[in-house]
């Protein structure tokens, strides 16, 4: 009734905006306030809400929402905001993000939208065939939307009446043409960040030399890091192909995958690689943020 009330039939955006930020606070300080299955039904209620007219704030909900119910469902793992893993696929209520990315007009929810989207198809630790499916499955998807955005703008063009049409027909067009431009720009924006943030972490080829593809030069000079693993797996000596400009997240993730593609002796790889400690020149690594270049 809540939700109806202030949600659906709310007087102003301002009032829609509290009872999410009230949600999203209650679900965060208590553990028994909302239940499981009353969080999955508030999630899906705000995935009802106009993609279109989302404000930053019901956004925010519905992220958070997402974050929660997959971390309850054990397909997502967190340390912060942006450094994220993904357990498994697929993860509920993701076409929720897909619309808030590609249909909203509120500049700063489609941004967030994409780079939160381009960052779970970026953070997938299940298997390699896997991730290469997902990954193209998201391409695929981009492609999709965009083609049948500009589709339906050729034919707008084509159908255009001509010059001197009444003011209410030129609105009428207007209305149809601009959510498929936006959309157009938002498809693109998702497919540059997400070939940037791919060839990031791309490693060196099998030679040693850099692959010379679009945006290769933000990965850094190539650098060989040589890991000893201390405890179970400590047989195990990868020589990992690394640059400058990656993160100690990043490396620390590749090392994670080594633990799990290897499986000595049947021993599980740590729950998920931010319970890997790492130790360089006598320090931990702490600062998942910094890059390799920087620990030199």
């Amino acid at each position: 009734m809540l939700w109806n009330r202030c949600v659906v039939c709310g007087s102003c955006v301002g009032e829609r905006d509290l009872i999410c930020r009230w949600v999203e606070q209650v679900r965060t300080n208590s553990v028994s306030a909302i239940e499981p299955e009353a969080t999955r039904y508030l999630f899906r209620r705000a995935s009802e809400l106009s993609a279109e007219s989302l404000s930053p704030t019901a956004y925010a909900c519905i992220e958070y929402l997402f974050r929660w119910i997959n971390w309850r469902e054990q397909r997502f793992a967190q340390q912060d905001q942006s450094n994220i893993s993904v357990l498994d696929v697929p993860l509920h209520g993701v076409q929720t993000l897909w619309a808030a990315a590609l249909r909203t007009r509120d500049e700063a929810v489609g941004v967030r939208a994409i780079r939160f989207l381009v960052l779970l198809h970026h953070s997938l630790q299940i298997e390699a065939s896997r991730v290469r499916q997902q990954q193209r499955e998201f391409v695929s998807s981009c492609m999709s939307s965009l083609d049948e955005a500009a589709s339906r703008l050729r034919a707008l063009q084509l159908a255009a009446p001509p010059a001197g049409q009444p003011a209410r027909d030129a609105e009428a067009a207007a209305l149809v043409r601009e959510p498929l431009q936006l959309c157009v720009e938002r498809c693109l924006t998702m497919l540059r960040l997400f070939v940037t943030e791919l060839e990031k972490r791309a490693p060196l080829t099998p030679g040693g030399s850099l692959s010379r593809r679009h945006g290769a030069c933000v990965r850094g000079s190539p650098m060989t890091v040589q890991v000893m693993l201390v405890g179970g797996a400590s047989g195990l000596r990868p020589s990992l192909r690394m640059h400058s400009n990656q993160t100690v997240d990043e490396l620390r993730r590749r090392v994670w995958q080594e633990l799990r593609d290897a499986a000595l002796g049947g021993e599980a790889p740590p729950p998920q690689p931010s319970s890997l400690r790492m130790i360089s020149s006598g320090r931990e690594l702490k600062e998942d943020w910094k890059s390799l270049g920087e620990l030199k």
